[in-house]
Formats: structure tokens, C-alpha cells, sequence
């Protein structure tokens, strides 16, 4: 039987040098970025200086399962799609809790894919990845079916962007698609650890956004420190939630909290969060 280690980080480079490329910018001091703090779900609101308007949602780790807490919390997304309407909807990767309940999730992604005026996309996770007993490219026909478009380690453009997915770290295959330099390309990773295993070279083209998630902003966060407890990653707390910007590339990374939990039900001093990108005027 395979360790935790083993299960979830089968890719067995580790690229801690390739950690100092990003650096953390706090909130506060990120003018682009607003957060509507609500109960159970927060909206984090990040602008885009790109013409025309667009708006793009983002959610990840929903972790669904059946109960009432996880209905509520889709309740609340439900109404802030609603409200926004955004052009896309990004899905970053594991959606589903158990097994179990992936009878379930086929209701649930075709309910929020409704709220995309125009495409929604999505990216596998670890769990995802981790159900190796099901047939290969189950997950483009399970999220066809919900009309949801799966990229995995390929690129398709849309108007001015051009949508990047890649296979999480934890399939030990990752992939970044050829950039597309004449749209605003945009990643979608499950995993920050996955993005750092993309960024070989730091004079490589790169997306000019990525969006990510996994690491559920800790879940748990001291009180006062703000720092998590745990983090299932290579680099520790290093991508534990935020705004990260590449030293070398004109490059921002969104590392969401999500949506859910795993391992233990429980958040403490760490938001649910629905992320929506804006573009057009401040």
C-alpha cells in the first residue's frame, strides 16, 4: 500500500529553487484586489486592466458531499453567479468529497455551469487523478455531459483569452499548452505545487494568469500569526493563499481557499471563497 506521500505526490522532483521566483503580496496591498467578506461564502473580487469587459468566476475544492452544510454552502455560490452573471465560469478541480456522492455531482455542475453567459471550463484535481480505477477520459465525458469543458494539458480560446488547463501534479503528468501570444492567457492548476512543477525556466513563456487552489487556505489558521497549520504541499505554507506575483514574468497567481473542506470538517479563521475576475474599467 502507498503512503500518503506516495498517493498524493507521485512526481517525485521537488523544485524549492523555483520557489523564490513567486513572492506574496498581502491584501492589503494588492489596489486589483477587493474582498466582500459573507457568511459562509466570500466573494474576493480581482481586476484585470484588459479591454473589453468581461467577468470570470472561479471556484475550486467544493469537496461536495450530500448534507445539509454543503447544500447551503452551494446556495450561497448559486447566488453570487446570480448576481455577477460571469461570461466564464472556472472550475479548478475537486468537486466531489466521496465517491459516493458522485452521483450527485452531475446535478451539481450542470446547475452551476447555467450560470455561465458563455463557456465554462475545469481542470482535474488530486482526487480527480487519485480514481485511477475509472477509464481514461472519464472526465472529459463526465463534464461534457454537464457542459462544462475539461482541459487537460491543452489550451482553447475564447474572444481574448486563451484558457490553459493542466493535468494536477499528483497524475505526475502536468503539461503547460503552448502560449498563445496574442490572447490573455489564463492557467488553471489545481495545485500551486503543480504550477511551480510548469515554471521550468523563469524566461519561458508563461501565462499571464493563473488560477489555482488545493490547499483550502489551510483550513485551520492561528489566530493573530495567520498562519495554517498544514498545507498538503512540497513547499509548506510557502502558496498557502493569495495573491503571488512571478519576480521575472509578467505573471499574477490566485491561490484560492475554496469552497469545502477534507480531511476534518471543520474551517477556523479561513473564509469559503468564490473568486471573480474583472476586466474593463477599475
Amino acid at each position: 500500500m502507498s503512503s500518503l506521500r506516495e498517493q498524493y505526490f507521485p512526481l517525485t522532483g521537488k523544485f524549492h529553487h523555483r520557489v523564490k521566483r513567486w513572492q506574496r503580496v498581502p491584501f492589503a496591498l494588492a489596489p486589483e484586489c477587493r474582498i466582500k467578506t459573507a457568511s459562509p461564502v466570500s466573494v474576493v473580487e480581482y481586476h484585470l486592466a484588459l479591454k473589453p469587459e468581461y467577468t470570470l468566476a472561479f471556484l475550486t475544492d467544493l469537496h461536495f458531499h450530500e448534507s445539509a452544510k454543503c447544500r447551503k454552502v452551494l446556495r450561497h455560490v448559486e447566488e453570487h453567479l446570480k448576481h455577477y452573471s460571469p461570461d466564464y465560469l472556472l472550475f479548478g478541480g475537486d468537486m466531489c468529497g466521496d465517491a459516493a456522492d458522485m452521483v450527485h455531482l452531475p446535478e451539481v455542475l450542470k446547475k452551476l455551469s447555467c450560470f455561465a453567459r458563455k463557456k465554462s471550463f475545469a481542470v482535474g484535481g488530486n482526487w480527480e487523478y487519485g480514481k485511477d480505477w475509472l477509464p481514461e477520459g472519464f472526465w472529459q465525458k463526465f463534464y461534457a455531459q454537464c457542459g462544462i469543458e475539461y482541459l487537460e494539458n491543452r489550451c482553447v480560446c475564447s474572444e481574448i483569452f486563451a484558457f490553459m488547463g493542466s493535468a494536477d501534479v499528483s497524475s505526475g503528468k502536468p503539461h503547460l499548452p503552448v502560449v498563445e501570444p496574442e490572447h490573455f492567457n489564463i492557467l488553471l492548476a489545481h495545485s500551486p505545487d503543480t504550477v511551480v512543477a510548469l515554471n521550468r525556466n523563469s524566461a519561458d513563456a508563461f501565462p499571464q494568469l493563473v488560477l489555482c487552489g488545493h490547499t483550502h487556505g489551510g483550513q485551520v489558521n492561528i489566530p493573530l500569526l495567520n498562519r495554517p497549520l498544514h498545507l498538503h504541499s512540497h513547499y509548506g505554507t510557502a502558496f498557502a493563499h493569495g495573491v503571488y506575483r512571478h519576480r521575472r514574468r509578467d505573471t499574477v497567481m490566485l491561490v484560492s481557499a475554496g469552497l469545502g473542506e477534507l480531511s476534518f470538517p471543520l474551517r477556523f479563521n479561513c473564509r469559503r471563497e468564490l473568486l471573480i475576475i474583472k476586466t474593463g474599467e477599475a
